[in-house]
């Protein structure tokens, strides 16, 4: 089964163009997930601009219906944009050879939405990792990677609501179980480090003590050290895991450390807190 929040993050980085002389269903279930949504219908005005659409719309998908001669088009078209994603949706009396042999993904026009998602999810994956973190095109998104990328996508919004005043307990709660998530990645893929690993569990235990109705004005302070210290994991995470750009790690650990330590004293002392310990940044 596929996640549903993380199709939908998928999908929010893309532009769909629809094809179609009816409504799709599965398109109209799917609508506020993509981007944006285009609609055309099968006329000649519109199948003899589409590729001026496709460039002036930046269009990463189409979704269209059979119509004669469409699908050439489309292939013509994608031999000029390869990563574009062609969708063919059938009705139930089948389709042309041409619509099976040029579509990426052949579906239904009522096709079930969890069997939508199933179908299209690889090709949303596949292409984000691709065009976010400059994995080669033969590449593909492993689990693991997949993974970070949630992962730092949470992360980097934990860090950004920190920075614009939000203090919620949901907020606490949220960056917890992320770095639960560091935790557990950090145990299966940096064995190397025997240092890494206590820092960050010592961070995650930390946060599951954070309690907005026990803040103190004079630890506020404490949450602008929290933020880097969530920020530079996630860069680093983005570098490890996805870029292999693998850096000095003992370079990181110390600096994990001191940043920690920093901000533990600054949540516990506030402005008295000048102990000569600084933040660090990866």
């Amino acid at each position: 089964m596929v996640d549903s929040e993380a199709f939908a993050f998928l999908a929010g980085k893309k532009s769909v163009l629809v094809l179609a002389q009816k409504s799709l269903p599965v398109v109209e279930i799917f609508e506020s997930s993509f981007d944006t949504v285009l609609y055309e219908s099968l006329c000649p005005e519109v199948l003899d601009t589409l590729l001026p659409t496709v460039t002036s719309q930046k269009i990463d998908i189409i979704i269209a219906q059979p119509h004669e001669g469409l699908f050439q088009r489309l292939d013509h078209i994608r031999s000029v944009y390869a990563k574009l994603l062609i969708i063919g949706c059938i009705g139930q009396d089948g389709c042309e050879k041409e619509v099976i042999d040029i579509s990426d993904k052949v579906v239904t026009e009522d096709i079930d939405p969890e069997r939508f998602m199933r179908k299209v999810f690889p090709a949303l994956r596949d292409s984000y990792a691709t065009m976010h973190y400059e994995i080669t095109e033969a590449a593909t998104a492993d689990e693991q990677e997949l993974e970070v990328i949630y992962l730092c996508q949470s992360m980097d919004t934990v860090s950004q609501a920190f920075d614009s005043g939000d203090l919620s307990q949901e907020l606490f709660t949220r960056l917890h179980e992320d770095l639960q998530r560091v935790q557990k990645l950090f145990s299966e893929y940096m064995i190397r480090s025997k240092r890494i690993q206590p820092v960050i569990r010592e961070l995650t235990d930390f946060t599951a003590t954070l309690q907005t109705g026990e803040l103190e004005i004079a630890s506020i302070e404490g949450f602008e050290y929290l933020s880097r210290i969530v920020e530079d994991v996630s860069i680093f995470l983005k570098k490890h895991f996805l870029l292999r750009e693998f850096e000095d790690i003992h370079l990181i650990e110390d600096s994990l450390e001191n940043s920690v330590l920093a901000m533990k004293r600054k949540f516990k002392n506030g402005d008295d807190a000048d102990d000569g310990s600084e933040m660090e940044f990866f």
